[in-house]
């Protein structure tokens, strides 16, 4: 049987889990909507468009950058006692992300690199897609731990 503990950690990753999904969902709303054109069209609407945006525009990227910028954000905001260099540390993490992305962004502007790269399936797509979720659940998740005791002993100064 697992501790009260455990089971209200948990709750605080399954927590970030759906933030994330929620955010994501959001955040591609666009893209959904062209799907969902293209599958009503039979693919006669819609499909150039979707090609484009995820691999010459990098649309999945930018929203990873955008997401983990705003798990910082809400990091920054929240009353961190943790030390200094622990948080510099998850600090450099979105910003390492942005900084992936904008120069692959730039070599490709400068045509010193295929577009090709922002496919789904290159490497650095896969890298930046997997480091966002594992860095926004982790970091969200100790926030809402973070919060939640904060809440708890404002509670009992109350009373």
């Amino acid at each position: 049987m697992r501790s009260e503990g455990g089971k209200q950690k948990w709750n605080y990753y399954w927590k970030a889990i759906k933030w994330l999904l929620g955010n994501g969902f959001w955040t591609l709303l666009p893209l959904w909507f062209i799907l969902f054109m293209s599958g009503l069209s039979d693919g006669k609407f819609g499909t150039e468009e979707i090609f484009h945006l995820i691999v010459h525009d990098g649309l999945i990227l930018f929203v990873c950058c955008a997401i983990a910028g705003s798990t910082l954000v809400d990091l920054i905001l929240t009353d961190r006692t943790a030390r200094i260099i622990s948080f510099i540390w998850i600090a450099l993490i979105p910003c390492f992300l942005a900084l992936v992305i904008l120069a692959d962004y730039a070599l490709i502007i400068g045509k010193f690199i295929d577009p090709e790269c922002f496919k789904l399936t290159s490497k650095t797509s896969l890298a930046v897609i997997l480091v966002t979720i594992f860095y926004c659940v982790f970091v969200k998740a100790q926030i809402y731990h973070k919060e939640e005791t904060k809440n708890a002993t404002n509670a009992k100064n109350v009373l």
